[in-house]
């Protein structure tokens, strides 16, 4: 079984530089949020009023800042006009957290200067999707975890790929930990378990890493689904969703 481990759920060094900033006067939101942005990979930063909120923009230069809008009675703008008025921190992106059925905040969100908006109750894939937008020049298109998994290889290489393990693992591929990495467009045949379900795949490498190289610092490569039945990859994304919001899903966020 996989399980998710603490810290960078696989992804790369780039994300562990950034870090965001989380401004909420709710505590179970903040630690929602803070919660979630650990497990996909950013480092995070906290507060709950629109003073300290400016103050820790100014001294620390986070990389985002996400933004409860209704923090002290809708001083959410407040904080938005202070963060773009300032030279320090005018280029620092931000999104606005809102009610999912108020299109005037959404509106008014943007006319701030917003790079999206975050809607309630919060959904993992959502979330990950606007910070990928706001953040990242190569971006994912889906949430990926720790997950250590032995993995059959079947292909021209299999020898060297014998004991074989996953690190990452996302449904639309995986980074793969072997010694011996083999060559960039390598065509492979994957078998693995999860949770008790057999799951077999065709993947292509998209690059290789000797140790310390790769996004998990590890020796591998990084493949690419190609073939796997739609119900697999379902079956993944479900598996990831989990994980991801593992002891917080039932947390009220609104």
């Amino acid at each position: 079984m996989g399980a998710l481990k603490s810290g960078n759920p696989g992804n790369s060094s780039a994300m562990d530089n950034h870090v965001v900033l989380v401004v909420d006067d709710d505590q179970k939101r903040l630690a929602t949020f803070c919660t979630l942005f650990v497990r996909f990979g950013y480092r995070t930063l906290k507060a709950t009023t629109v003073k300290q909120a400016l103050a820790t923009s100014i001294s620390l230069v986070p990389s985002l800042v996400v933004i409860s809008l209704d923090i002290a009675g809708m001083e959410g703008f407040k904080l938005m006009r202070q963060i773009r008025k300032n030279p320090v921190t005018a280029n620092i992106p931000f999104l606005g957290y809102i009610d999912q059925h108020s299109d005037e905040l959404r509106a008014r969100c943007l006319e701030h200067g917003a790079t999206g908006y975050i809607c309630r109750p919060i959904q993992a894939e959502v979330l990950f999707r606007a910070i990928q937008s706001a953040l990242e020049r190569n971006r994912r298109s889906s949430m990926r975890v720790k997950a250590v998994l032995p993995v059959k290889v079947y292909g021209n290489c299999n020898e060297s790929l014998y004991g074989a393990y996953t690190l990452a693992l996302s449904a639309g591929g995986m980074f793969l930990r072997t010694m011996s990495p083999v060559a960039v467009d390598s065509e492979l045949s994957l078998e693995f378990d999860l949770n008790g379900r057999p799951i077999s795949a065709e993947g292509v490498v998209l690059y290789n890493c000797q140790e310390r190289g790769g996004p998990c610092e590890e020796s591998g490569i990084g493949l690419r689904f190609v073939d796997i039945a739609p119900k697999d990859r379902d079956f993944i994304r479900d598996f990831i969703r989990s994980e991801v919001m593992k002891d917080i899903s039932l947390q009220k966020t609104d």
